[in-house]
């Protein structure tokens, strides 16, 4: 039986969006695989561990608000202020 994606509404205990990771095969010292969106049912192919970091927070980016990032910091500064996602 097939398991039908989660309402949008249903985010988790903590919030947020669900993710399952599988991880296919390494070669040249990083991960390929299949990230699956919990939440929508989309799946898509990732060719290193970089890509795979780059597409999650491309995801949670589109559907966490702003103050989630607070405690995350950037290479982006100006002066003595760095900044905060």
């Amino acid at each position: 039986m097939k398991k039908k994606p989660s309402d949008s509404t249903n985010k988790g205990p903590l919030g947020g969006t669900n993710f399952l990771i599988s991880i296919r095969s390494t070669q040249n010292n990083t991960w390929q695989g299949i990230i699956e969106w919990l939440d929508t049912g989309e799946k898509i192919h990732f060719r290193s561990t970089i890509e795979m970091i780059v597409l999650l927070k491309d995801a949670t980016d589109q559907t966490l608000p702003q103050h989630h990032y607070k405690a995350a910091r950037s290479w982006h500064s100006d002066g003595n202020t760095v900044h905060i996602f």
